[in-house]
């Protein structure tokens, strides 16, 4: 009686680990997924910020052409 009390506990407390196994794989699954995404989202925020300033670096490389392109006419004009 007691002999098979025992393995019925017995039985029990290793399903019981093994659920618990199988919920912490699944909450690390659930974490590494998460951090995955915010990876993700991260690069593509660096990304666009490089954009934004690859093209307001342009804009400034042409108002500076376009100021050196006056500058160079009105020193044309007084030759």
């Amino acid at each position: 009686m007691k002999l098979r009390r025992l393995k019925k506990e017995q039985e029990k407390a290793k399903a019981d680990i093994a659920k618990t196994r199988w919920k912490i794989a699944d909450k690390e699954h659930k974490i590494q997924n998460g951090e995955g995404k915010l990876e993700i989202k991260l690069e593509k925020q660096i990304e666009k910020e490089r954009s934004k300033q690859w093209e307001r670096e342009q804009k400034e490389k042409e108002k500076q052409g376009k100021q050196d392109e006056k500058l160079w006419i009105g020193v044309d004009g007084f030759v």
